[in-house]
């Protein structure tokens, strides 16, 4: 059987196409810090949620760890294992892409979070560092 470059690709492309319960690494994230990751583990995202990044680890003393600013400096919301960030800066979160370029910069971001505990949508606002949270997480497969 014959091999071209044309067909790898769209074979390629089709394996990529449907993620049900895997993740793909995406190096784009390296650079900032935050990274996609390839297994998912025991987090899953709440079956209604049609898009946004699932926090599987979140590294120690970062900021995601260190909570969120709220007015007064006080402390506020800390990302954990199963939240979902759906926006960043009032836009969605849908692909790793998105995320990376909506969190770079060390610049507070105001971020839509559901809570895992409670389902709730919170707002809250983070400084990242170097353009990370410190967080691992995989993006919402979109249908």
């Amino acid at each position: 059987m014959k091999t071209t470059m044309g067909s790898l690709a769209l074979l390629a492309l089709m394996q990529l196409a449907y993620v049900p319960e895997k993740a793909l690494r995406v190096d784009a994230s390296k650079p900032h810090g935050d990274e996609q990751v390839k297994e998912l583990g025991d987090v899953k995202a709440p079956a209604d949620l049609k898009f946004g990044a699932v926090i599987v680890e979140v590294t120690k003393d970062s900021p995601a760890m260190k909570g969120s600013l709220q007015k007064g400096g006080e402390p506020g919301l800390q990302l954990e294992k199963g939240d979902v960030i759906t926006h960043i800066g009032g836009k969605e979160v849908k692909s790793a892409k998105d995320y990376q370029d909506l969190m770079k910069g060390d610049d507070e971001k105001e971020l839509t979070v559901v809570d895992k505990s409670s389902g709730d949508k919170v707002t809250a606002y983070f400084k990242p560092e170097k353009g990370a949270l410190g967080v691992k997480f995989y993006i919402i497969p979109q249908k």
